[in-house]
């Protein structure tokens, strides 16, 4: 059965309007090729192609951005009619870099405790450590906050039906910007997210995308025990997408914009291992 779908990170901008560009993330995963663990095939970066999506000019960016300043955008309508003020512009992300290595470091680490993850190798039995212990998720979108002031919200969404008894779920952390307390709910109770655009097109994307393995060596506790070698799957920056900048009315109240990371696993140890 499909699990994990995406794991997000919501940046808080400092300010707008502020210079923006084509996003030219520094592919530090290059490094990789003098690493003979790491069997990486050659893919080009994720990349947000739909038409239409960067045609705002800077006028009509100035103006919606004056109009969330004035107190014009009214948030209650906008939840209500599932509208969002977006600024079409592909916003200049590469001095968030650090942000987007902690969504890409946990999406792996979600990867690694699937059944199809470690677990798979290591043949460790019963259920999966996600499906009995949920707070080591809330544990993971709480510290991505607390290692990061500059990340004000991040979730880890499950595909449809794919968590025990629920039809959708989400753990997810946020912060005010008028507070410094971090708040955990299970974002799916107030949000349809596989029905949002931006999250169809991680899905379009990743879907049946080469991702680089790597080999790791497990040793032995004792000499009685087998040494394990684990070959498994991971993402990197290339796979990930920033979104435009939109402005986050339902908590923060304040112009973000978000990293999303695909996860890779499976919840049968023994199926196959792709985007979920």
């Amino acid at each position: 059965m499909a699990g994990l779908f995406v794991l997000v990170v919501l940046v808080v901008l400092p300010c707008l309007p502020r210079a923006y560009a084509d996003n030219a993330l520094a592919e530090s995963e290059k490094s990789s090729l003098d690493d003979p663990s790491i069997e990486n095939p050659d893919r080009p970066p994720v990349i947000d192609d739909r038409p239409g999506v960067f045609n705002m000019t800077a006028r009509q960016a100035l103006k919606a951005i004056e109009e969330v300043n004035n107190g014009s955008v009214d948030c209650k309508t906008m939840l209500a009619e599932r509208s969002l003020k977006l600024l079409y512009f592909k916003y200049e992300n590469s001095v968030y870099t650090d942000q987007a290595n902690v969504a890409i470091r946990s999406a792996n680490l979600v990867s690694d405790l699937i059944p199809s993850g470690s677990a798979k190798s290591l043949n460790l039995t019963g259920e999966s450590v996600l499906r009995e212990h949920k707070q080591v998720l809330y544990s993971i979108v709480r510290n991505n906050l607390e290692t990061d002031p500059l990340i004000v919200g991040s979730a880890i969404i499950f595909d449809n039906n794919s968590y025990i008894n629920y039809s959708f779920y989400a753990p997810y952390a946020y912060r005010n910007t008028n507070d410094s307390f971090i708040k955990v709910t299970d974002l799916s109770a107030t949000w349809s997210y596989l029905h949002e655009a931006f999250v169809k097109l991680m899905r379009m994307k990743s879907s049946n995308r080469s991702f680089p393995t790597r080999s790791t060596y497990f040793y032995p506790r004792s000499l009685n025990d087998k040494g394990v070698t684990l070959t498994h799957r991971f993402v990197e920056s290339i796979d990930g997408l920033w979104s435009r900048p939109y402005f986050e009315c339902s908590t923060l109240r304040a112009w973000v914009i978000t990293y999303t990371s695909p996860i890779l696993g499976n919840w049968n140890k023994n199926g196959p291992v792709s985007f979920m």
